[in-house]
């Protein structure tokens, strides 16, 4: 997670912003997800590794958290091989947020550090963020 010169690469800010954004975060099934994306990406070149193969699945998986103000957070990333060129997805995700009122949903990339705001509609019971853009390394999802 350093360079020769023992300069911090990028990789070392992203598991310390990891370590601190999920610090006190506890497993939560409380809401229910959906995630549509536009197009399955395979892994057309699995590793293998000791006569195993191992392919990356290339869904889009969310994990539910809760913080110690009792608040949801998810995680979500697209889970497909990483070859360094950061491609995005695009997908609509659907959270049933179970009658509970949010006002807002804030993203923190935890490769970049950047935090923003997004839109999202109400349809039915549900949250919904439109053709939002899926990074292949983590983000959380705070819903306020």
């Amino acid at each position: 997670m350093v360079d020769p010169e023992l300069k911090a690469k990028p990789a070392f800010y992203a598991v310390q912003r990891l370590a601190e954004a999920t610090a006190g975060l506890t497993l939560s099934a409380e809401l229910k997800t959906e995630v549509y994306h536009v197009a399955d990406r395979p892994d057309d070149y699995p590793i293998k590794w000791d006569e195993v193969t191992m392919a990356a699945p290339g869904t889009i998986p969310v994990y539910g958290f809760k913080d110690e103000k009792n608040k949801p957070v998810l995680a979500m990333w697209s889970a497909e091989r990483t070859d360094g060129d950061f491609s995005s997805r695009i997908a609509t995700l659907k959270i049933d947020v179970a009658g509970k009122a949010f006002k807002k949903i804030t993203a923190l990339d935890l490769m970049t550090g950047i935090s923003n705001d997004g839109p999202f509609t109400l349809k039915e019971g549900n949250m919904v963020l439109d053709k939002m853009t899926i990074e292949d390394h983590p983000v959380l999802i705070y819903l306020l």
